[in-house]
């Protein structure tokens, strides 16, 4: 039983045709493509690939295998080998994209030249897309994970084609290494089992789901690589999950669990912020003729419809509400972009237009929406091509003084990759904060990791981190030079012992006395000099990883100078970081808080709204702005946004608690008392709920009086 009914191939030429069309874009990407690391998690897969260690949750064995693959090439660094893995993935998944266009189209019985012009526009289109070029450039999973999804779709139509069980066996295989890339191809099985049970005989059923079963389970045992290799300790060895506790708290990252699997969020605003994602990648021609594809698709081949969407659905709802950027909805652009080939070719086929005027509508638009995306991505391009991640990275660490110990977070990626796959600074201890914070998501920390170090052992009285991390401070500290990279919800507790150097600030064995003016100047300069390094010649830093990286650290920077009493000069570097105008809610959010310490409120309110622009389904955003509105006294205004914040999300406490605030300054108590029981019914963390509870009583003894 075929998916699609009766229909049958009319033609599927073009190869040639597609070829060169694939060598065209190879060429583009061979000449954006990274010179080096990027940032993020790009300096953090190169060192895994080439050193075989285990990444972050939850872990990407297939990736890291592939990639070692591609590291052996003797063309280039080893980052510059994994960014044309990135490159080779991506020129594959497009021109698979043209591809099963064009067999699609045949499918629903349309012309197959028709198919083949179309489906090498659509490709078009996506390939240049901003975030798809971006990281068809720079080793990162999102290209190869697209590839999976092309070669998933394009088995599974040469099945649906031939019935040769071969072609549903092969996809079994990959399904099951696919989430080796990323681990969310476990929300594919829907599409893949309702393909099996459409297009497979009930007699043949049992057996054959034994088979793709067995196949599936066969190319997911690559994840066997995390254990096996976890215990020969590689020198990159996220989490350590060499024991079935470790490797299920990898392999279902629970670290960020409640991320992942929130509940409770309201998916309205989630679902405007994904369109203005598909609108800026796609543009209108690929939304709308996405739409009308899929419509198209489910009126000639309903099945195939229906297959194509569970896939897309699979991507799209895992992310939907915990994912405001466009990254990881790469799987999804693709898909629409296969609904716009159908819908764009079914056009040209139509009798709705002359096939001459419908040929020419379509390539005005996809020419007009191709430019348009190119002139979009130019400067991405551009500021990819200095290679600012690795120049960061060794600003920062080429210049510490031997044998120094560096705590760090976001610049552990770049730091390890430069030493482990560059062989820099070797003799400098690199330890991530978060192996002390979260020992159970991470490594533990041993002598035998760090033996240039003293490493002091747990006791009872040092098992909180803070309290290990003072004695790990005090056996190291007069020993080896400490540095510490800026982290706005830690340095509280050390500030006062930091000098300022670069980006990292220098450990003092006491507390450091006022700091002089002409030692901040000195780190003015030294920070201006650095970061005139990687803006552009508009004044601007185009890439928007970059930027948000620089902008973190400036206004964490910004928060020690604070904390040392210095007050105007963090506010320098508060607004040099919010001149970097970052699309990150997080971020924006954090500036507004400063902002507000300072008792700016204009630039607090702006920032504050901003952040809940980008992220409009998270609460504590737009709350943030409510409790502002309260401090000056627009109540009518807060109660406004704390109503909006309710909407979205009435299931979570804290819009409750806040309405309590709001009530009592208005003096209501009997709606003040609703609202703080309200918040204690949802409550799930006990401390917040003992602590509302006594506010409760205290509320009620205020009545009674």
């Amino acid at each position: 039983m075929h998916l699609s009914g009766n229909v049958r191939m009319r033609g599927s030429g073009g190869g040639q045709q597609l070829g060169v069309w694939a060598a065209g874009l190879a060429a583009i990407y061979s000449l954006t493509l990274r010179p080096t690391i990027g940032w993020s998690d790009t300096p953090e897969l190169v060192t895994v690939a080439y050193t075989l260690g285990i990444a972050h949750p939850p872990g990407t064995p297939t990736y890291a295998l592939l990639g070692k693959l591609f590291s052996l090439i003797p063309l280039g660094s080893i980052a510059v080998r994994l960014n044309l893995f990135s490159a080779v993935c991506a020129v594959a998944a497009a021109a698979l994209l043209a591809w099963s266009v064009a067999r699609l189209h045949v499918r629903m019985g349309g012309q197959a030249r028709s198919g083949q012009i179309v489906g090498l526009g659509c490709a078009t289109l996506l390939a240049l897309a901003p975030t798809y070029w971006s990281y068809a450039t720079q080793t990162e999973v999102y290209a190869p994970f697209v590839l999976t999804v092309a070669l998933l779709v394009a088995l599974a139509l040469r099945w649906e084609e031939t019935g040769d069980t071969r072609w549903l066996l092969g996809g079994s295989l990959l399904f099951g290494l696919s989430g080796g890339i990323h681990g969310t191809a476990i929300f594919f099985a829907p599409a893949l089992v309702f393909i099996v049970l459409k297009g497979v005989p009930w007699v043949r059923l049992p057996r054959t789901l034994a088979w793709i079963l067995l196949f599936a389970v066969l190319g997911a045992s690559v994840y066997l690589y995390l254990p096996i290799r976890a215990a020969t300790e590689p020198t990159f060895n996220w989490g350590d999950p060499d024991t079935l506790v470790r490797f299920w708290s990898h392999v279902s990252d629970r670290k960020d669990s409640e991320i992942l699997f929130a509940t409770g969020k309201f998916w309205w605003p989630y679902v405007k912020v994904f369109a203005r994602n598909l609108d800026s990648e796609l543009t209108a021609t690929g939304w709308v003729f996405g739409l009308l594809g899929l419509l198209l698709a489910f009126r000639r081949a309903p099945g195939l419809a229906t297959f194509t969407l569970l896939f897309c659905l699979g991507n799209l709802l895992f992310f939907l509400r915990i994912w405001t950027i466009p990254d990881a909805y790469l799987p999804t652009f693709w898909f629409f972009m296969l609904w716009a080939g159908v819908g764009m070719a079914g056009l040209i086929d139509s009798r709705l237009l002359q096939p001459r005027r419908a040929r020419v509508l379509v390539t005005i638009l996809l020419v007009v929406a191709i430019a348009s995306q190119v002139g979009h991505a130019l400067p991405w391009v551009g500021a990819r091509a200095h290679g600012g991640g690795r120049s960061a990275a060794e600003a920062n660490l080429l210049p510490l003084p031997p044998n120094a110990l560096v705590l760090v977070t976001s610049q552990w990626f770049p730091f390890r990759y430069l030493q482990d796959v560059e062989g820099m600074r070797p003799d400098v201890t690199i330890l991530l904060v978060s192996d002390l914070l979260e020992p159970e998501h991470f490594t533990p920390v041993t002598s035998k990791r760090f033996p240039r170090i003293v490493v002091p052992e747990r006791t009872e009285e040092t098992e909180r981190w803070d309290a290990y991390f003072q004695v790990l401070l005090r056996e190291n500290l007069g020993k080896s030079p400490v540095f510490w990279e800026p982290m706005s919800e830690l340095d509280q507790h050390v500030y006062q012992y930091l000098r300022p150097w670069r980006y990292l600030w220098r450990f003092e064995p006491n507390p450091v006395g006022d700091l002089e003016r002409a030692e901040v100047d000195s780190y003015f300069e030294d920070l201006r000099g650095f970061l005139g390094k990687e803006f552009s010649v508009r004044g601007v830093m185009e890439d928007p990883e970059g930027a948000r990286h620089h902008a973190y650290l400036l206004a964490a920077s910004g928060g020690i100078l604070k904390l040392r009493k210095r007050p105007q000069d963090a506010l320098v570097l508060v607004e040099l970081a919010s001149r970097l105008k970052t699309d990150d809610a997080v971020l924006a959010n954090e500036l507004a808080g400063i902002y507000s310490g300072f008792g700016r409120w204009t630039e607090a309110e702006r920032l504050y709204r901003r952040a809940s622009e980008l992220d409009p389904a998270e609460p504590s955003l737009l709350l943030n702005l409510a409790k502002l509105q309260m401090h000056l006294g627009r109540l009518t205004e807060a109660e406004a946004t704390i109503r909006s914040a309710l909407r979205n999300h009435a299931g979570a406490p804290e819009p409750h608690y806040q309405l309590y605030e709001l009530e009592k300054k208005k003096q209501r108590p009997g709606a003040a008392r609703d609202a703080l029981q309200a918040a204690i019914d949802r409550a799930r963390n006990e401390g917040d709920r003992a602590r509302w509870r006594g506010a409760l009583a205290a509320l009620g003894a205020g009545e009674k009086s």
